[in-house]
């Protein structure tokens, strides 16, 4: 599978496990309408999918499976994808 890289993640959000991501403006409507992307942990693309999204400029996200600040710290600065169409 061929991936785009769309963004990255940033810092975490809070204690909840939300994490804030910067996504490249040609694919923020790409991004607000998946279910999942993808980031690059230790060289795998690995699928998170996306529970829930809010902000304005800065862009919040919650994945599903990640529970607390502490999980959402171990994907601080990644690299986010898309799968390319």
């Amino acid at each position: 599978m061929e991936f785009t890289q769309i963004g990255f993640t940033k810092k975490t959000h809070g204690v909840a496990g939300e994490i804030k991501i910067a996504i490249e403006e040609v694919y923020e409507d790409l991004f607000l309408e998946a279910d999942r992307v993808f980031l690059e942990i230790k060289g795998a693309k690995m699928p998170f999918f996306i529970e829930n999204i809010r902000g304005g400029g800065e862009l919040i996200v919650h994945f599903e499976d990640v529970k607390n600040k502490e999980e959402a710290w171990l994907l601080q600065s990644k690299g986010v994808f898309l799968p390319t169409a």
